[in-house]
């Protein structure tokens, strides 16, 4: 009994000579802590287009409208977009500029006053931390389209229906992304992706890796006349890195417009003859022309633009987190005081996990395990469970742990240097 009580005492003095320890290291780590400088324009970005309506008539509004996002799928906000033009698909122009919004997504309005094929796109020039891009082009047909054909009798009444069909087929990048780059296995990743309007059902197909299983493979959006965004599920079941999640979608865009004109004109002249036998007038007739013209026009175009669009959310599925056992100096939890605690991750000679593995930077502590960073240590020249491996023990501010007096667990999450996520909880109690 002695040797235990004795045992007990040692060890809280070595617990409270670690937090002393540990507030002196805390100290140096504010005054001396280098300032690291980040790499410029190192990040690489992705930028798309598309307009809403491919075939316009002149001075009729349109939108051009797009995504910017880096290649993992981070929505950028607050980067200025700069929308051009060409004639020819080569020599480009400035037309003007707009500013990404908190999801990534930019939108232009513009117009034509002359017939012909536009063709724009956008860019962007980047910053320190984002690389430029410039988006797919699009194209735009500018035109009353179709053809009048006129027939016009003396005689009787006709009518002709003249009709030109026009078929566009384009192809375009569907801007999709997943909702974080990284899970764990058995996670529900959810992908959202934009398409254009349509005028018709949307017909989908997604191929997807096979370290997912997806809710479906395939599908129908329904029509709509502005752009939609739709979320597709699924899970994650084998780890991977880079994974890439295709789909494909097959928009069509009818425009139809019909103009009938439909004119008559009737003339009627009478004029009185005399009859004359030989010299004797023998008295009058009226002779009657009539003349009626009949004009019957009917323009009938039809111009359908289809649009198959493909996309890819690139991300990375990891391993579930490892389980590891906690110690925490104090158990008595003050949120609202200026207690330092000290949580020790202890070693497991059984599955060969090393606590010194542990990267202190990537390490949080709290409510949800997404709170508190550590603001010292590791304090690595102890071993509390006596397994013959030394243990590290990091402190935390409890301000920051966000724990609150319903809480009677702590959790703690963090990575090791091999890429291995790590995650424990400790019993405590929290005093309001």
């Amino acid at each position: 009994m002695k040797k235990s009580v004795s045992k007990l005492k040692d060890r809280r003095a070595r617990g409270a000579l670690s937090v002393v320890v540990a507030s002196m290291m805390l100290l140096t780590l504010v005054a001396t802590a280098p300032v690291m400088a980040q790499p410029a324009g190192t990040t690489p970005t992705q930028l798309s287009a598309a307009a809403n309506l491919n075939y316009v008539a002149a001075n009729t509004p349109f939108t051009i409208n797009g995504t910017l996002n880096d290649t993992n799928g981070i929505p950028i906000a607050g980067a200025t977009i700069t929308l051009q033009n060409s004639t020819d698909s080569s020599t480009w122009n400035n037309v003007t500029t707009n500013v990404t919004d908190a999801n990534g997504s930019y939108q232009f309005s513009n117009s034509e006053s002359a017939n012909g094929t536009y063709y724009y796109r956008t860019s962007y020039d980047g910053n320190a931390t984002y690389g430029n891009a410039t988006s797919n082009v699009v194209k735009v047909d500018v035109g009353t389209g179709g053809t009048t054909t006129t027939y016009t009798t003396s005689t009787s009444t006709s009518s002709s229906t003249s009709s030109s069909t026009s078929n566009t087929t384009s192809a375009s990048t569907l801007p999709m992304m997943t909702d974080k780059p990284s899970y764990n296995v058995g996670d529900t990743i959810t992908f959202s992706v934009t398409v254009p309007a349509s005028n018709q059902s949307i017909l989908w197909t997604d191929t997807p890796p096979s370290e997912i299983t997806m809710a479906a493979t395939s599908g129908s959006w329904p029509a709509s006349n502005s752009p939609q965004t739709f979320n597709i599920t699924a899970t994650a079941n084998t780890p991977g890195t880079g994974l890439q999640n295709k789909l494909t979608a097959e928009t069509v865009t009818t425009q139809v417009s019909t103009q009938v004109t439909y004119q008559v004109t009737e003339q009627v002249t009478s004029e009185v003859v005399p009859v004359i036998v030989g010299c004797f007038t023998l008295g009058t007739v009226d002779v009657v022309n009539t003349n009626t013209n009949t004009n019957t026009n009917t323009n009938t175009n039809t111009n359908t633009n289809t649009n198959t669009g493909a996309g890819a959310a690139t991300f990375n599925i990891v391993s579930a987190p490892t389980s590891v056992k906690l110690d925490v100096f104090p158990t008595l939890i003050l949120p609202k005081t200026k207690e330092i605690i000290a949580v020790t991750i202890e070693s497991n000679k059984t599955t060969g996990f090393n606590p010194l593995t542990v990267i202190p930077s990537t390490v949080r502590f709290g409510h949800s395990g997404t709170e508190a960073s550590p603001v010292a240590g590791p304090i690595t020249w102890h071993d509390d469970n006596h397994d013959g491996i030394k243990d590290v023990t990091l402190l935390f501010w409890a301000k920051d742990t966000k724990l609150l007096p319903t809480d009677t667990h702590a959790i703690l999450t963090g990575k090791t240097a091999a890429g291995t996520l790590i995650q424990g909880s400790v019993k405590v109690l929290v005093i309001d």
